[in-house]
């Protein structure tokens, strides 16, 4: 989880093969591209468990979903938004997200820190996404989520309306297209809402004291009215009294939003984005492809710290790249220990480094790369050339052969009390302790592997792949 939300570059090819991979020998990719559902719902059990406030959980839940929608497909995504909290089992999650969306907080935007833009978004893509649930959809209290909604809508005018003070940072580009149909649903909704009312009683009923959206979406009403029915199909004259809150979303897909344009405003942004990808196969967020991605993220030398696009990479823990075969030889010399012996096995797998264009683009931003385990204190993360050293001997000591046995499970206590030993104890300030490989397979002590796991020794394999499997089990 913390890999996948991590602030990593990702690019279309990427995306692309992990929604519709090919398998060696097949001509054509599999069809079934991943189920989103379950992760936007699961999304929502975490920000239960990291975080208390209402509206907290609302951020750190859409947060999580906008990182899952990097890795997915426009029509996936699509789908599973209108599908994960729609079902009768989910309706208990559904109520306490709705529920904490449409909860105001006054202090919600100093506790964050973000564009309050961002904070309406976020709010108004959750009651989006819970609407599609019966449940929500006849709710009794209508004319106090109506109070709510109206709030949210007058806030949110206003602050795009206000100019950009600098206390907050900007929108980012690409949600200002979901922040588009974020408004338009808001409105579309609160419209729904007030059509039973009498027109004494909706607060709205002066035309001035609209909305931008709502005057927007009135004035289609009206345009669909006076449409005049052409050729053999039958032209709808669509009301808001006929639509279902259950369908907003769909109706403004299908209805609305093709004739804003805005529709053919993200497919052409796709189409420039993408170039020549698979026709119908859009990704979810624009994502440039893997040549951009190293020309903007260029690798960084773990030696010298030179920027490079193209690069070397260490064949042991594939996490560490090298500007040169100099620079490789000067860092692995740097480690305590044997580093013969692990040049050696660099040696005998006849593989010295791999240019960049043959690895997925895993560029560092800037000031990730640390030389020492103290430079990691003052930026909050572990260095990367520190992650180089630790886990390395980890695939020495075949730890791996336990961590990805089927048979194991490796608890979150365990987990962090284990990566925690591994960062304070260095060789440098602990001279005479366990290493970190050590500390860890201390902490693995008594785990047996079972009989569909290949003991120790059983197997040769290359010691690149079992680091990648544990680069994406471990968070450090």
């Amino acid at each position: 989880m913390d890999l996948l939300t991590g602030l990593y570059p990702v690019s279309r090819e990427t995306v692309e093969a992990l929604n519709y991979p090919q398998l060696a020998g097949e001509e054509e990719r599999s069809k079934g591209a991943i189920d989103f559902s379950r992760f936007f719902r699961a999304a929502f059990w975490l920000a239960g468990q990291r975080c208390r406030a209402c509206s907290d959980k609302v951020m750190v839940w859409a947060q999580l979903v906008c990182c899952f929608e990097t890795y997915g497909m426009s029509a996936e995504v699509m789908q599973a938004q209108r599908s994960a909290f729609a079902s009768s089992e989910a309706s208990t999650d559904t109520v306490h997200l709705y529920r904490d969306a449409i909860t105001l907080c006054n202090c919600m935007v100093d506790c964050h820190g973000v564009n309050p833009r961002m904070e309406y978004l976020y709010r108004v893509k959750a009651i989006e996404v819970t609407m599609q649930n019966r449940k929500i959809a006849r709710r009794k209290e209508r004319m106090k989520d109506l109070k709510v909604l109206r709030e949210i809508d007058e806030a949110w005018q206003t602050e795009v309306s206000t100019i950009p003070s600098g206390e907050f940072p900007e929108v980012p580009e690409e949600a200002l297209l979901s922040e588009k149909h974020s408004r338009l649903y808001l409105a579309l909704l609160i419209l729904c809402l007030e059509a039973p009312l009498a027109k004494s009683t909706s607060r709205f009923s002066d035309a001035s004291e609209k909305s931008g959206p709502m005057k927007v979406l009135l004035q289609w009403f009206a345009w669909q009215q006076k449409k005049p029915a052409g050729g053999k199909e039958k032209s709808t004259r669509w009301t808001v009294s006929d639509l279902s809150l259950q369908n907003l979303t769909a109706f403004l897909h299908e209805k609305i939003l093709p004739d804003f344009g805005l529709d053919k405003e993200r497919e052409s942004q796709n189409e420039e984005a993408e170039g020549e990808g698979e026709k119908g196969k859009k990704t979810s967020r624009l994502l440039k492809d893997s040549k951009e991605m190293r020309f903007q993220y260029p690798y960084t030398c773990a030696q010298c710290g030179k920027k490079s696009v193209k690069a070397k990479h260490c064949r042991v823990c594939l996490l560490i790249s090298y500007c040169s075969k100099e620079c490789q030889r000067a860092h692995w010399t740097k480690k305590s220990g044997d580093e013969g012996e692990r040049e050696g096995e660099g040696d005998r797998e006849g593989k010295e480094g791999c240019e960049s264009e043959n690895c997925d683009s895993r560029g560092e931003s800037e000031g990730v790369v640390c030389s020492k385990p103290e430079d990691c204190e003052s930026t909050g993360h572990v260095g990367w050339c520190y992650t180089h050293r630790v886990r390395c001997p980890l695939l020495k000591k075949r730890v791996t052969d336990v961590i990805l046995s089927d048979n194991f499970t490796f608890d979150a206590p365990m987990r962090r009390k284990i990566i925690q030993q591994s960062i304070e104890e260095t060789p440098e300030e602990n001279e005479g302790h366990s290493d970190p490989a050590a500390s860890l397979a201390a902490g693995l002590e008594g785990v047996t592997l079972q009989d569909n796991a290949a003991p120790d020794g059983a197997r040769e394999e290359d010691p690149g792949s079992g680091s990648a499997a544990l680069a994406s089990s471990d968070s450090v």
